[in-house]
């Protein structure tokens, strides 16, 4: 299929765009920059649905991979997205989420039937390994998930397709299956395929604004709400905090609540942490990446679909990797204050509610002349109006 021209990705006029991620290739960025401009999209004839920048109880609904433990949600989340799409009629539609690339092929059917209207359209992204994996596992230490590094990447390089690690993270990024399962439903000619290009930060903000019929500006970074990651020292200090509730015998609930307190202080903290942004990968996975990049490579000249971007993007460069230990990092002290106000906020969270002290009694005194005055008075009507 060749390449898609800019020309070709516009939507008519109705029709629905649906934008399955996959996770950590910009999907964040694109939902904000989406969220903040609702009200210009409107003026140029496109709608991004309401409520949060992703609404992921929805997809959640339909059960959706990544719902939180022992949360359900009912399907009225689902309908009420789905209602809310239907009714914005002519308008260029965009609904966005990045589980939507882990859907089992009935629930890509039921997406499809439910948001696509008669214009169906489907956009994913597909990133570079080297880039994307180190992202993948500082994402899952933010919410919890505090396996190594090394021992993640065999997991998730192998080849055993029963592991649970592999399982979760190639059902979204093996862009092959990922057409396979969605062009079942829509016609690969609707199906569009974004090969990231790390070089250009803009990429993806074009494109969706092609698509929507955007001019220029309309979407841009929105710094102020992006999904911030975790550093390589930042995610080491999470860790080790869980390590620490865990050698103190603290309970899971309280440990998580803790590290999700924690994560928001470091978000907040607007300073910028020193050292590598991710662990070093070792030198026998960056030879597994190549391998499995060059298999990437050769599968997009197969794909069925339009592809926008250059295939060569996919593979890693040979550039010089910072040896750097575990132990030499360090965070600014903006970032350890952030630590331990985190920390704290997330002990004061687990902590019961203070009682309002009692009222005061005032202390019983003897009334004043013109109390008892007063009180005589009341009791002499009283008395007549009973006679």
């Amino acid at each position: 299929m060749p390449h898609a021209a800019p020309d070709d990705l516009l939507l008519p006029a109705g029709g629905r765009l649906i934008h399955i991620g996959p996770h950590k290739t910009g999907t964040t960025a694109i939902q904000v920059a989406m969220s903040s401009a609702r009200d210009d999209m409107a003026a140029h004839g496109a709608y991004y649905p309401k409520g949060p920048f992703r609404r992921r109880k929805a997809g959640w609904a339909l059960g959706l991979p990544g719902k939180p433990p022992g949360r359900e949600f009912p399907i009225r989340h689902w309908e009420q997205l789905v209602a809310e799409v239907r009714e914005a009629g002519a308008a260029r539609v965009c609904v966005s989420d990045e589980n939507f690339a882990r859907a089992k092929p009935d629930v890509v059917a039921r997406i499809v039937d439910d948001l696509g209207g008669e214009e169906p359209r489907v956009v994913a992204v597909a990133r570079r390994l080297d880039r994307l994996l180190p992202s993948l596992w500082q994402e899952r230490v933010k919410w919890g998930k505090l396996e190594d590094f090394e021992p993640w990447l065999e997991r998730v390089l192998g080849d055993d397709p029963d592991d649970r690690q592999h399982r979760d993270l190639w059902q979204g990024h093996d862009f092959v299956g990922l057409v396979d399962r969605w062009t079942q439903v829509v016609d690969p000619e609707r199906f569009t395929l974004v090969i990231g290009d790390e070089s250009d930060r803009d990429q993806l903000f074009r494109v969706f604004s092609q698509m929507l019929g955007l001019p220029p500006g309309v979407l841009k970074p929105d710094l102020t709400r992006s999904n911030h990651s975790l550093s390589w020292s930042e995610s080491e200090v999470i860790r080790s905090l869980r390590d620490l509730y865990e050698d103190n015998g603290w309970s899971a609930p309280y440990a998580a609540a803790n590290i999700h307190h924690v994560v928001d202080a470091l978000r907040a903290s607007g300073v910028r942490p020193t050292g590598p942004r991710t662990p070093p990968i070792p030198t026998w996975a960056l030879d597994r990446m190549r391998e499995i990049s060059d298999q990437r490579v050769a599968a997009v000249a197969s794909l069925p679909v339009p592809v926008i971007g250059d295939a060569e993007s996919l593979r890693q460069t040979d550039e010089p990797v910072e040896q750097v230990r575990v132990e030499d990092l360090s965070l600014p002290l903006g970032l350890v204050t952030a630590v331990v106000e985190g920390a704290l906020r997330g002990e004061r969270s687990f902590d019961p509610p203070t009682p309002a002290p009692p009222a005061p009694v005032p202390e019983p005194r003897e009334p004043s002349g013109r109390e008892w005055l007063r009180i005589g008075a009341r009791k002499v009507r009283r008395r007549l109006s009973r006679s």
